[in-house]
């Protein structure tokens, strides 16, 4: 798909290599950019592609959050760069077992440790993954003023769990908050709810 010259990459985005010289990339490389090192401009090239504008694809994203029942949930940018979206932790949570649920290859992408043909390579932003048992996934985001974010799931005895942690201090405090949960919920009896 071509990829526009604008938005340009934030100076900080590691995929930012995937755009220089070439002005078209396939879209699992662009999904692979936006769920492994959460790149803006990959999200906002999909959105485009997917919806015809960024305005549409935000349309589409609040039809879905209310088809799914994620009724404290407002998008306003497919990269989740303003401040006037609204969420919670439950939502999150729902998209997150719908995607799951609905699109489980995500995590072949999602799971990925780094990635490649970027230089140098750009490992995962979730800092979870290889270091905490059975986590094989999904997705991180920050936004200033608003913290950072972490979706977790991990499979350990064929039992998936999912945890949200929404605008933790820093990177390593979410993947701190978000191991701690996904480990409350690996010790407590299937038959009876974490709290």
């Amino acid at each position: 798909m071509p990829v526009p010259p604008r938005p340009a990459p934030a100076g900080d985005d590691p995929s930012a290599d995937l755009y220089r010289d070439t002005p078209t990339q396939p879209v699992q490389r662009l999904l692979e950019a936006t769920l492994i090192v959460s790149s803006n401009k990959a999200a906002l090239t999909l959105a485009s592609w997917h919806s015809g504008s960024f305005d549409a694809f935000v349309e589409a994203m609040n039809r879905q959050a209310q088809a799914w029942g994620m009724t404290d949930t407002h998008f306003a940018c497919p990269a989740g760069l303003r401040t006037t979206a609204r969420t919670t932790a439950v939502d999150m949570l729902v998209m997150a077992r719908r995607v799951l649920q609905d699109f489980p290859s995500v995590l072949g992408a999602a799971g990925k440790a780094q990635l490649d043909g970027v230089t140098p390579p750009a490992p995962n932003t979730n800092l979870l993954l290889g270091r905490v048992a059975g986590v094989d996934g999904l997705k991180t985001g920050a936004l200033p003023g608003c913290g950072s974010h972490l979706i977790a799931t991990a499979q350990r005895d064929g039992r998936r769990l999912v945890s949200v942690v929404l605008g933790a201090a820093d990177r390593r405090a979410c993947a701190e908050l978000s191991a701690l949960l996904l480990q409350r919920g690996f010790e407590t009896p299937r038959d009876r709810p974490a709290s």
